[in-house]
């Protein structure tokens, strides 16, 4: 995924950079009957396209400066790069029918070429503000702490990955000073100090996490299928987790 961001933001420059010096290459313009040529603002179009694939090269660079982040969250990845190409799209769009000479075939065409760019502009803040306000909401859900409760002989994980789990299904229980190394993230999040979902070990075992990496301690739990690693917040919510699972363990 590093290599992939770098690559389509290079791309997207030189693309951008080529598209100014050869503005035959641009695809709409390329077609035009020369008549119509005449009329489109080609430097305007060229100026614009190039900003704007300067602009998304720009953004595709900058996920790749902050991969770890991104990738800690493969929805907010995807939902960027679906942002960030949409955006390519309706900004070409745009900039197509600005320059493309409305206004010279009379007050009609000119209205609708404006009601066009204006529905362009009004979709393109729509699609921005909705990846926005995703990656806001991920990001804050990623930053909460799961709640972790026992009640009733039932561990309680409150949020995304979590579930209802039977004391009586534990087969071991233990507390450690250090979490283990996990080697990769199979579907969960890591973000700031927390995380949550499906690893795996450096042993490839499968696992799930709700983690806050305070300095410890941490709980691991095992069934005859999972094993779990949990803490709270706070070394004193964690130690008083640990009392009320040794105690529905009895």
């Amino acid at each position: 995924m590093l290599l992939t961001s770098i690559i389509t933001g290079l791309i997207l420059i030189l693309a951008g950079i080529w598209c100014y010096y050869n503005p035959n290459m641009i695809k709409p313009y390329r077609n035009l009957p020369p008549s119509k040529k005449a009329v489109v603002d080609i430097k305007g179009l060229q100026w614009s396209l190039l900003w704007i694939m300067v602009a998304g090269g720009v953004a595709f660079l900058l996920m790749a400066v902050f991969h770890k982040q991104l990738t800690a969250h493969l929805d907010v990845y995807t939902w960027s790069i679906i942002g960030i190409a949409v955006a390519i799209v309706i900004a070409s769009y745009v900039a197509t029918i600005r320059h493309n000479g409305y206004g010279k075939g009379g007050d009609a065409q000119e209205s609708r070429g404006e009601r066009k760019t204006s529905a362009a502009i009004i979709a393109s803040a729509v699609i921005t503000v909705v990846v926005i306000a995703f990656v806001v909401v991920v990001l804050a859900k990623a930053d909460k702490p799961s709640s972790i409760v026992v009640e009733e002989g039932t561990l309680h994980i409150s949020g995304k990955y979590g579930g209802d789990f039977p004391m009586e299904q534990f087969v071991s229980m233990k507390v450690l000073n250090e979490m283990p190394v996990m080697r990769m993230r199979t579907n969960g999040s890591s973000f700031k100090n927390k995380s949550k979902g499906h690893f795996l070990t450096k042993d490839n075992e499968s696992c799930l996490l709700f983690v806050t990496y305070n300095g410890g301690p941490y709980v691991e739990l095992r069934t005859a299928n999972n094993l779990i690693y949990l803490n709270c917040e706070t070394r004193e919510e964690t130690e008083e987790l640990i009392n009320e699972l040794k105690g529905a363990m009895k």
